[in-house]
């Protein structure tokens, strides 16, 4: 197809184009067609005389039959021409996102495909950029849709201004965006540009008056494509995208680097998706002790899987894999139902009263229907909720903080007490607790642990019990694993402890067993068996180390 008729066919003014290009080609039949009747006759008639009045006859005939023939041809042209810009039309929007105009899976895989195909034949590098928007669904709800819509959109010109013209840049899902850097591309020139687009969204971006910071996750693939096809590609970039998550800076993967792949991983997740509902999961409980009294003020509920085959996994190995995957909603609810009916059992047994905290990820505080869990399981289990405890963390309220006060509120409105965990990790600040009403601060175990005599850390630990105190927030220090640790929580007058130097989680049956005699229910008995200073001694103590967990 020449270029007059792909300009013809350009979708802004495909209709007015095929008119005219209709009218030209009438006109153009319609004045040959004329001039060869007119001529053909005269001389037909100079060689042939024949009755003028039958000429003249003739040459109307012929002129009527033209002119009919040009309406006809001239509209044929026109609807034939508007029915290819229409196909056309629908083919670019089939390949075009309708959101940023940038291309999609389809233009991703065609490019690609020829990047490998000339980087196989050449031997020269290609690169691969992949973008992710971070937490794009907390600015969809925060400010709409169509505000989401906005910073997508410049976020594909920002990444358009900073690639070359021959760059492909596509939308691959609804918050990532793929660049195709063809052969002939340094990759210490496509790593400068992944570095570039990082700094380039350092400043918030303004959408409606309004400042959205935007977070961006950037993982570059860079090489030769020996023996290696789209899909490969595209899971070394995902591979390099998950590595930049972790760091927080761009990162890069040669295809010539050799790429270890998990595949028991999609076998791991079905088996854990079964475990939720058979009965797999198990609770162990870790005491908590006011640091005066030396009093059992709580546990918290930490899950296990005791898996068939591996025996007992810790969380480490599986709670991750459940929050990608998207069911750690699903575990939440085992183990509030096993803590609930745990503590009902309890308190039918006219056991004293021991909060036990139950860990909310950030899919649970964004989730209505955690509420619902929770007081069905209360229900089912003729438990008061003051037996229950909910922990979070500081990034999960900040997720989506209009959604979790409300659903604070409702915990706190059937008498759960609520503690913020793992604090100092997040968003470090403790305005939060002004909006956000609870009962207990959780210091990180990173701020507790091994501190010594650094006077930095024990003014910052100071800090941040000082002012918790200051709004009625009680405090409770993690990771207590050493007497030098809690010396340093005593002197500074934190409210209650949690570690191994004090207790190690322990299955409920033998937690219930130890905790509740009536010799061994104070941490007071407890702490002349629980100061090791080492490992070593832990273990002689009977009592499991953290590095051990």
């Amino acid at each position: 197809m020449n270029n007059r008729i792909r300009r013809l066919m350009h979708p802004t003014d495909y209709r007015y184009r095929a008119l005219w290009y209709a009218i030209a080609v009438g006109v153009l039949y319609l004045v040959i067609s004329i001039a060869w009747i007119t001529f053909s006759d005269e001389l037909l008639h100079s060689r042939f005389p024949v009755d003028p009045r039958a000429l003249y006859l003739s040459k109307l005939k012929g002129w009527g039959f033209v002119t009919v023939m040009t309406f006809l041809i001239g509209g044929l042209v026109y609807t034939l021409l508007n029915r290819i810009a229409r196909l056309r039309i629908a083919m670019d929007q089939s390949r075009r996102d309708v959101v940023t105009g940038t291309g999609n899976r389809l233009v991703l895989v065609d490019a690609l495909q020829r990047a490998i195909a000339e980087s196989a034949r050449t031997g020269q590098d290609f690169a691969v950029i992949f973008v992710d928007v971070r937490k794009l669904n907390r600015i969809n709800r925060s400010l709409g849709r169509a505000a989401g819509d906005e910073v997508l959109r410049e976020i594909a010109r920002q990444i358009r201004a900073g690639i070359r013209p021959r760059d492909v840049l596509t939308r691959l899902d609804s918050d990532k965006f793929a660049v195709i850097m063809p052969p002939q591309t340094d990759p210490a020139f496509a790593y400068g540009v992944t570095i570039a687009l990082s700094r380039a969204f350092e400043k918030p971006v303004n959408v409606s008056g309004v400042d959205v910071p935007v977070q961006l996750a950037i993982g570059l693939v860079a090489g030769p494509a020996d023996d290696t096809t789209e899909d490969r590609l595209l899971d070394t970039a995902e591979m390099a995208l998950a590595q930049a998550k972790e760091s927080g800076v761009p990162a890069m993967i040669r295809t010539d680097e050799p790429i270890t792949m998990n595949g028991d991983t999609l076998q791991m997740e079905a088996e854990l998706r079964a475990a939720a509902d058979g009965g797999q999961l198990v609770i162990h409980l870790q005491p908590q002790y006011d640091i005066g009294s030396g009093a059992l003020v709580g546990a918290e509920a930490l899950v296990r899987w005791q898996h068939p085959a591996r025996g007992l996994v810790l969380p480490g190995e599986f709670i991750p894999l459940a929050e990608s995957a998207g069911f750690i909603s699903d575990i939440t609810r085992s183990v509030i139902e096993q803590v609930c009916a745990l503590c009902g059992e309890w308190h039918g047994r006219n056991v004293p009263r021991i909060p036990v905290s139950v860990n909310l990820s950030v899919q649970d505080l964004s989730s209505w229907q955690t509420v619902t869990i929770i007081r069905n399981a209360l229900r089912s289990a003729s438990l008061p909720a003051d037996w229950l405890s909910a922990e979070i963390t500081e990034s999960g309220l900040m997720e989506n903080p209009d959604i979790a006060l409300r659903l604070l509120d409702d915990m706190r409105s059937l008498g759960m007490t609520i503690a913020i965990d793992d604090f100092g990790t997040g968003y470090s600040s403790l305005i939060y607790l002004s909006r956000f009403r609870v009962d207990y601060l959780k210091v990180d175990r990173s701020f507790v642990t091994g501190v010594g005599q650094s006077q930095r850390d024990i003014a910052l630990l100071r800090a941040i019990n000082d002012m918790a105190h200051a709004m009625e927030v009680r405090t409770l220090a993690e990771g207590v694993e050493t007497r030098a640790d809690l010396e340093l929580v005593q002197g500074l007058r934190f409210d209650a402890i949690q570690g191994f130097l004090v207790g190690r989680p322990l299955p409920a049956e033998e937690f219930f067993a130890r905790h509740f005699n009536v010799d061994s229910g104070t941490w007071k008995k407890m702490r002349r068996i629980s100061h090791p200073q080492t490992a070593a001694e832990a273990e002689n103590a009977g009592i499991e180390h953290p590095g051990r967990a």
